[in-house]
């Protein structure tokens, strides 16, 4: 890929692979829990709203949540996260031998894995 080129988007499959969750804030019950509350995510980067409690939200392998709404279109065109940059790739995960059956490579079709680009 060169400089110029655009960064291709994740299949309609890739993207109906990853985890889902329904939102739930966080209530710290000791100190050490409030730490974790206020580092947590709770508005979604794309749209800027915050989550409200049950709304579907999509999480990458880098961690960031997202609205399902706001991150499926992005995705489509995309093939990273809109905050980080960090790439989600399909096919062989980085650092993965390059001597895998053909077996084995047809099983890692559907993988997902992520990538930081520095």
């Amino acid at each position: 890929m060169d400089l110029f080129s655009v960064p291709k988007g994740l299949s309609k499959s890739a993207i109906r692979s990853l985890p889902k969750e329904y939102f739930v804030p966080q209530v710290p019950q000791n100190n050490s829990e409030v730490e974790d509350a206020i580092l947590e995510q709770n508005d979604c980067s794309v749209c800027l709203e915050h989550f409200k409690v049950g709304q579907v939200l999509i999480c990458l392998p880098c961690k960031h949540r997202f609205h399902q709404e706001c991150l499926i279109p992005w995705l489509e065109s995309h093939g990273q996260c809109p905050y980080c940059r960090a790439k989600i790739c399909r096919g062989e995960a980085h650092g993965q031998s390059s001597r895998n059956s053909l077996a084995q490579q047809e099983n890692n079709d559907d993988l997902l894995a992520w990538l930081t680009i520095s």
